[in-house]
């Protein structure tokens, strides 16, 4: 499926440039192999929405089920499959899902609006 061969294709990335480093305390950049599955999370996003976009069912699944379970797109996009033209609508499990993404994106919401407070406030 595409997210496999996009794994593969990332699995060996070409090697980097070496760098300078002037400071005092070197700064170490994340190894190619830390960077991969947060790349690979965020193409499993771009490719959810591509794939909702053109109306590419199966292959939204496949990404959808690729993501990472914390992710709060993961619940949302189940929404939409849930709901999507051509199957049997199931509204009910639909907010059930839209829920769950709501309670996964509740934290980085509050600490939003509490830093925006203490900038307008504090």
């Amino acid at each position: 499926n595409n997210l496999e061969a996009l794994s593969a294709a990332s699995s060996n990335p070409a090697p980097s440039p070496r760098r300078t480093n002037i400071s005092a305390t070197p700064e170490r950049a994340p190894t190619p192999s830390a960077r991969v599955p947060r790349l690979l999370m965020k193409a499993a996003n771009v490719g959810a929405r591509a794939a909702w976009a053109l109306g590419r069912w199966a292959e939204m699944r496949d990404f959808v089920d690729a993501m990472e379970d914390d992710d709060a797109g993961k619940p949302f996009y189940r929404a939409v499959l849930a709901l999507r033209p051509g199957a049997a609508a199931d509204p009910g499990r639909a907010v059930e899902l839209v829920d769950e993404a709501r309670r996964l994106l509740h934290p980085a919401f509050a600490a939003l609006v509490g830093e925006s407070y203490k900038r307008a406030y504090g």
